[in-house]
């Protein structure tokens, strides 16, 4: 049979893909009966060479990322322009069954389901494929200071393959308890027994490695694909990146904050603020000391975030500017414009007002802004939340440091639980508990 079917021309690619991945009617074999294959996006495909069952097939693949993206992104393409099909799959191209034998750019070797096929050279059509199911081990940088950019690559990175329409992702949670059962490690070079293994109790078709090393002015990534089914590396990517591209968002986590507690791991690299203060913005004769508390939690948990506090009696002339005060901090660079509020539980051993703070900043200014909500809590845990839209601006401290006073969402700097001298009694003392905090 002679098909040509009209090539449909959209504004943009993204729509042509997010279209494309409506599911078709059931296509049949050539004995009549349903194939079992529920394909979910489709690439234009034209027949280049027919060898009896074997046909050759010129792909019209989509850039979804150009070379002038950012890091991730680019990252993300190569993963996507490698991942379109895996060997030995079975797919549809213009309603009958393939196998796909072998796959490489934009050119495509399959297999049609009989020798009796009416393709003929110059047919072209859709090609069916399934959405493919990857895991994403958590990246690491190889050397240096700054090993957040690996977490913010993988989950810009992780985004950007899940809007492509073309993958599911593995839950974070499953996969590192599975990972660690099965001791794979992050370099991807493990026996293959361990990959399948792996991609069994994953559900898993692709695992995805990673390392990043600083490079002069720039970072190299080192990425390897694993095909679960065979345990072989489906392609290495080896590509770098501006430094300079990532400085001014590279350090900032997007992701929710982990503030349960309940995981000493996890709290190292969270950013809380431990220890113990004496004076200096506590005030003379005052003092805090923060630290996780194993006897307590809010919800019947086991673990919280604690600080025992005294403020002082006048200020430390070093800290003149600054009210006497005794704080929890979480000082990890932040961008939170995902989110609406942040909710949280906390309690103390008598009735005070708290003050929950978010610091920002802006890119015209090294100053940064308070941005506030007081909050009265007693010897119960309370849950507390609050939309960042009802925070107050302290709009003393944005006039004289000439700030735009906007709340700036993808800057925050610093987030502060306060017992303030303003507003509570004077040398007041005691302890206060948060627990469960997170981010809506």
């Amino acid at each position: 049979m002679k098909v040509c079917l009209k090539t449909i021309f959209l504004s943009s690619i993204w729509c042509s893909l997010l279209l494309s991945a409506c599911t078709p009617e059931i296509q049949k074999d050539s004995s009549g009966g349903a194939l079992n294959i529920t394909p979910n996006f489709s690439l234009t495909a034209q027949i280049t060479k027919i060898d009896g069952k074997a046909l050759t097939l010129l792909l019209n693949k989509p850039v979804l990322f150009s070379e002038k993206s950012k890091f991730a992104l680019r990252l993300a393409q190569h993963i996507i322009d490698s991942t379109y099909f895996l060997e030995d799959k079975t797919t549809i191209f213009m309603g009958e069954k393939v196998v796909v034998l072998r796959f490489s750019g934009n050119t495509l070797l399959v297999s049609a389901s009989s020798k009796k096929h009416e393709f003929e050279v110059g047919d072209s059509g859709e090609l069916y494929l399934d959405k493919k199911i990857i895991a994403i081990t958590d990246f690491s940088v190889v050397s240096g200071h700054n090993q957040d950019i690996a977490k913010y690559i993988q989950e810009d990175m992780t985004s950007a393959l899940v809007q492509s329409g073309q993958f599911n992702v593995v839950e974070r949670e499953k996969l590192s308890t599975i990972l660690n059962e099965i001791k794979l490690s992050q370099s991807g070079i493990v026996d293959p027994e361990y990959i399948k293994q792996a991609g069994n109790l994953l559900g898993a078709d692709l695992i995805l490695t990673g390392t990043f090393m600083p490079n002069d002015d720039k970072w190299n990534a080192n990425l390897r694909l694993i095909n679960t089914e065979s345990g072989q590396i489906v392609t290495a990517i080896n590509l770098l990146g501006s430094l300079s591209e990532l400085k001014s968002e590279a350090f900032r986590n997007i992701t929710n904050i982990n503030g349960d507690f309940e995981n000493p791991a996890n709290d190292l690299v969270e950013g809380w603020i431990l220890g113990r203060t004496k004076e200096k913005r506590t005030g003379i004769g005052g003092y805090q000391f923060v630290y996780f508390d194993d006897r307590q939690g809010a919800n019947g948990t086991k673990r919280s975030l604690a600080m025992t506090y005294k403020l002082g009696t006048e200020k430390d002339l070093k800290f003149d500017d600054m009210g006497i005060v005794a704080d929890l901090q979480n000082n990890q660079k932040r961008i939170l414009d995902k989110y609406t509020g942040i909710k949280f539980f906390a309690k103390s051993t008598g009735d005070i007002t708290l003050r929950f703070q978010l610091k920002d900043s802006e890119k015209e200014s090294p100053e940064y802004e308070n941005w506030f909500k007081q909050i009265g809590i007693n010897n119960n845990w309370q849950e507390i939340s609050i939309p960042f839209i009802t925070l107050t601006l302290q709009r003393n401290w944005a006039k004289k440091k000439g700030t735009n006073q906007r709340l700036e969402l993808d800057k925050i700097e610093l987030l502060q639980w306060l017992v303030t001298e303003t507003q509570n009694e004077a040398q007041v003392e005691g302890t206060i508990w948060i627990d469960e905090v997170s981010f809506y």
